[in-house]
């Protein structure tokens, strides 16, 4: 058989210790607001809303981006067809002055 030597006191020390400590840490939890807590399901819920945040932003987005290249589109091909017009316009004006050099 085994003897195991123990002291009653330091035991009972330890114990009531421990009920301090044990008492306390209850405490501190009462003193705790659970309403500002997220659980992972409140965490779950605001990834799917940010992901569809950013969905529709990305779509806003690149609807905007296409209607820029449009823009950027029509107004290159106005700057090409002015160009033009003003070439065209200055080689009849070359012709004449060419017809009217020679004398016809």
């Amino acid at each position: 058989m085994t003897v195991i030597a123990l002291n009653g006191l330091k035991l009972s020390q330890k114990l009531r210790q421990a009920e301090k400590t044990a008492e306390a840490f209850v405490e501190a939890l009462e003193e705790v607001d659970l309403e500002n807590f997220a659980i992972k399901h409140d965490v779950s819920e605001a990834t799917i809303i940010l992901k569809r945040d950013i969905s529709e932003a990305t779509l806003t987005l690149r609807k905007e981006i296409a209607e820029l290249e449009m823009r950027s589109q029509k107004h290159t091909y106005t700057v090409v067809m002015t160009a033009l017009s003003i070439n065209i316009m200055a080689l009849i004006g070359a012709v004449f002055a060419i017809v009217k050099i020679l004398g016809h």
